[in-house]
């Protein structure tokens, strides 16, 4: 709501007493310890100190409470609790279904303008964090960050209790619950217990959206939107009637029938059906053929496929037929 005045004085002198007010109800002891409006004056730089320093003993009281069980905002529906009443009102739109941020692309709603920029990225394929390791990239720098201990093995987070120590911090919060018995919270859909109320609302999420072919749950209707496409076979083969998810799946099969071979090796040119098989075959020409077969001597790139013995051949049905019947024993 806002206030218009006549006179640039009136809202000078407005504006400090709301200063001064709201500085007694949080500040203890003030840092300007005024009884009325006209011990500052119209002085405007006093009152942005003064306004100032109200904000930053604000927010960091909002602060200290991130490091504390304090949440002092209960959900009525649920029971979920928040350091910020902000939070509590982005939280209470799950409940009502409201979705005000819409996306211009593809008009997909979302509860929380964060989670709405986070989508926009999605239709720019915007990945500006890369990992040094292995190339992969990233749309946040936090996700990143968690995907760079999978190559150094760091696990920050350690449990107090026992000394296991995990990579993400959501894994070492599981893991706490495996240290106390008391499991008060039970779901009511498969009875299921929980030792926090926060985890019991978060799994009965993963019943709101149930598969109607195969009775899988989900928490999210995106994720059950992606499901049910794994019960749509649409692409059928002309030849055998077999059906596919995907046409690429489709297209891969036909060539079992045609006998097409499009895929072909640079050095020998012999082709292949499927890029997998051509990318194996490859490995044939660059890899070094350690494994030599103590009768024939053929090398071998795998060891396994190296037949060392006649009798570890037959054991294997895998004979090696040169020069075997010169390696057998004499009859007695």
């Amino acid at each position: 709501m806002y206030m218009y005045f006549k006179f640039q004085p009136q809202m000078n002198r407005r504006s400090l007493t709301f200063v001064i007010s709201a500085a007694r109800r949080i500040c203890t002891p003030a840092s300007w310890p005024f009884t009325n409006v006209s011990t500052l004056g119209n002085d405007p730089t006093r009152a942005q100190s003064a306004a100032r320093a109200l904000l930053k003993r604000a927010a960091s009281k909002n602060h200290h409470r991130t490091h504390s069980d304090e949440k002092p905002h209960a959900c009525d529906i649920c029971g979920m609790a928040y350091t910020r009443k902000s939070s509590l009102l982005v939280h209470t739109r799950a409940h009502e279904g409201d979705k005000p941020f819409i996306c211009g692309l593809c008009g997909r709603a979302f509860a929380q303008q964060s989670d709405l920029d986070k989508h926009k990225l999605s239709h720019t394929n915007s990945r500006p964090y890369k990992c040094e390791v292995c190339d992969k990239a990233f749309d946040f720098r936090s996700k990143l960050a968690t995907h760079k201990r999978m190559h150094s093995s760091e696990k920050p987070f350690s449990c107090e209790i026992c000394g296991k120590a995990y990579s993400q911090r959501s894994s070492l919060n599981n893991h706490r619950a495996t240290h106390t018995e008391d499991k008060p919270y039970t779901c009511d859909i498969c009875n299921r217990a929980f030792s926090r109320k926060t985890h019991l609302v978060s799994h009965c999420l993963t019943h709101s959206f149930v598969c109607g072919s195969c009775g899988r749950s989900f928490s999210h209707e995106s994720d059950l939107s992606k499901h049910q496409l794994t019960h749509e076979k649409p692409y059928s083969c002309q030849f055998c009637g077999k059906n596919f998810k995907h046409s690429s799946k489709l297209a891969a099969h036909k060539r079992t029938h045609t006998g097409e071979k499009p895929f072909i090796c640079q050095i020998c040119g012999r082709g292949f059906s499927q890029p997998g098989s051509l990318k194996a075959h490859q490995v044939t020409h660059t890899v070094e053929k350690a494994y030599e077969c103590d009768v024939c001597s053929k090398a071998f790139i795998n060891p396994k496929k190296a037949c060392r013995s006649p009798t570890q051949s037959l054991r294997r049905k895998t004979i090696c037929l040169r020069n075997l019947w010169q390696s057998l024993p004499a009859p007695k």
